[in-house]
């Protein structure tokens, strides 16, 4: 950080922070807790995939703990400024660009929202897709653009179509499921050098998830 900040001198310090601080799903100043990519890139850890949207390298499984030391106490001195500026106000608009609900001051609303940015995974080799929007559009992406790769359907929960021990020389596989009103990606890994397999599923919450 200090060899950054001797890097920029004058005026251009200030900017050169906020861009460097500037998550580039969101395009806004990352939320702490955030993550790091293996290439250094930032992002919100509401925000994060199995890869960095700026690079496409794998996330960092060490927290960037510098930042979230930094961002910590800039984020309640804004917090403080919005309370003194109106104390009455109790709710507020959504973040998230598109979403116009009001909610109340402390929800956690935007982990939930239709609206998060999110990226297809879908980026390796094969597809090399590179869609990106919000969260409530991500089910009918995969299913008007891989709709092959669909492992997990509503009507059937537990049917896995496109895992079965004839594919475990893939390298790696990735799919997607849609259930119980969630969506979630599912990445498998089979890596004969390091002798392991991996079977890994993210969930991708569609809306806020009651109980």
């Amino acid at each position: 950080l200090m060899a950054f900040m001797l890097l920029h001198s004058g005026g251009d310090l200030t900017q050169s922070i906020r861009q460097a601080l500037v998550c580039p799903i969101c395009e806004k100043t990352v939320t702490p807790p955030v993550v790091q990519c293996k290439n250094g890139h930032l992002i919100c850890k509401f925000h994060k995939n199995s890869k960095c949207p700026t690079c496409r390298a794998k996330f960092s499984t060490v927290s960037p703990a510098v930042f979230n030391r930094i961002l910590n106490p800039l984020q309640h001195m804004a917090v403080s400024r919005s309370f003194s500026a109106n104390d009455a106000t109790t709710t507020r608009k959504c973040n998230h660009p598109g979403c116009s609900q009001k909610v109340p001051i402390g929800d956690d609303h935007e982990l939930w929202c239709g609206y998060r940015p999110t990226v297809c995974i879908f980026d390796d080799s094969f597809h090399n897709c590179k869609w990106i929007g919000v969260v409530s559009r991500l089910p009918r992406h995969v299913e008007s653009k891989h709709s092959g790769m669909n492992i997990c359907n509503e009507k059937a929960p537990s049917t896995i179509q496109n895992v079965s021990l004839d594919e475990l020389d893939i390298i790696k596989h990735t799919g997607w499921g849609f259930s119980n009103g969630s969506f979630f990606w599912l990445e498998v890994e089979n890596n004969a050098f390091k002798h392991t397999f991996t079977f890994k599923v993210t969930l991708v919450p569609i809306k806020k998830i009651e109980g």
